[in-house]
């Protein structure tokens, strides 16, 4: 983890009474003339935002909620802001940003717009992402859980103590799962420098991490992968005693690999020689030991350097390889064009304006935008 998580709140927004409020004209969020009826909002309230709204102070809720429709965004001001939903809900389906966002055990977020900059959240209680999560540094405490159909991005650090299910697209600098938590993983998983598990992953798909890999529980219980996919990590891998790495799939390791702990199930483990750099643990009879690199076609220095631009792009996107297999993802999950690479060229014309997730010959590349 590149930095903590710190969550600081000032006093309260303190609860009169409750009352069902509709934005009528963008404003602040304490101007009560910008509400139906006329007046503050309070803890407690039933808010609907159907306009530009400014966050001018922290907000606290334990009951009620805040809802921002598709047409509307609640948008912190100039200062950093803080918002603690201690129950009650967030519910935003259009554009919402503050510097911190925290989510305690009874409450809930969920998502199916965008969420803007948001330095750190944390999460206690349950969160919900079906749109686009700018999130920098996430912790996902003992209660809390996540569930991503939609992408997370932009996220510098993620430590998961409760469950984590992935169904979409999940971009993160550091990863770190801790004990007795679940990371499920059905879709796209990157991990753009390190990851360590002590936890349980289970991957059905694609988890690609670019730098080093651990499957170490230095606590009280046993770190497990169990890969029915393809699992890529690019430089060193270990597998810590008494900790198991299994399933049906492939494992893909770039550099060094030891294991200390279990090999097991009909998974495939690919390295450069085809055997392990150490080896004083257990490999059972029905994993094969092989060699292969994660992406067929593409050499590990020409993965390290690839290239996408320019993005933003209003129309081609120049790659420095060329002659591979691509695939373009809108934030739903959805393939919305798909080809070769010719001439190092993607001609995005007919793409409509949006955000999308390029893979190349089977590796999450890049986050596109199409302007």
């Amino acid at each position: 983890m590149k930095k903590l998580l710190l969550f600081a709140f000032a006093i309260p927004f303190f609860s009169f009474g409750q009352t069902n409020r509709t934005t009528t004209v963008s404003g602040d969020f304490l101007n009560p003339l910008i509400w139906s009826p006329i007046g503050v909002p309070t803890n407690g309230d039933s808010l609907t935002i159907n306009h530009a709204v400014n966050i001018t102070t922290d907000i606290y809720y334990n009951s009620g909620q805040i809802l921002v429709s598709s047409s509307g965004s609640l948008i912190q001001d100039a200062n950093q802001r803080s918002v603690w939903i201690d129950g009650g809900s967030l519910v935003n389906h259009g554009v919402y940003s503050s510097h911190l966002l925290w989510v305690s055990s009874g409450g809930y977020i969920t998502n199916t717009g965008s969420l803007n900059n948001i330095d750190s959240l944390l999460a206690q209680g349950a969160v919900t992402n079906s749109g686009m999560a700018g999130i920098n540094d996430f912790w996902i405490a003992v209660g809390g859980s996540m569930n991503n159909s939609g992408t997370l991005t932009n996220t510098d650090s993620l430590l998961v103590q409760g469950p984590f299910i992935n169904t979409g697209f999940a971009t993160v600098y550091d990863l770190a799962v801790d004990e007795m938590a679940t990371f499920d993983n059905s879709h796209i998983l990157t991990v753009t420098n390190n990851m360590h598990n002590q936890g349980t992953i289970n991957n059905t798909w694609s988890i690609d991490v670019a730098n080093d890999f651990s499957n170490c529980n230095t606590q009280n219980f046993d770190g497990v992968i169990n890969n029915d996919g393809v699992f890529c990590i690019g430089h060193d891998f270990l597998n810590c005693g008494g900790d198991t790495i299994m399933g049906s799939g492939d494992y893909y390791i770039g550099n060094l690999s030891s294991n200390l702990g279990v090999f097991t199930g009909t998974h495939f483990f690919h390295t450069p020689n085809g055997s392990l750099t150490l080896n004083t643990g257990t490999v059972d009879v029905t994993v094969t030991l092989t060699t292969g690199a994660c992406t067929a076609g593409i050499s590990s220095e020409e993965k390290l350097s690839l290239e996408v631009y320019p993005n933003p792009t209003e129309d081609v996107l120049q790659l420095s390889i060329s002659d591979v297999k691509f695939e373009l993802f809108d934030y739903t999950g959805k393939i919305v064009m798909e080809g070769i690479v010719e001439n190092h060229m993607i001609n995005l014309q007919n793409v409509t304006e949006g955000v999308y997730l390029l893979k190349v010959d089977g590796i999450h590349v890049h986050r596109i935008v199409k302007k």
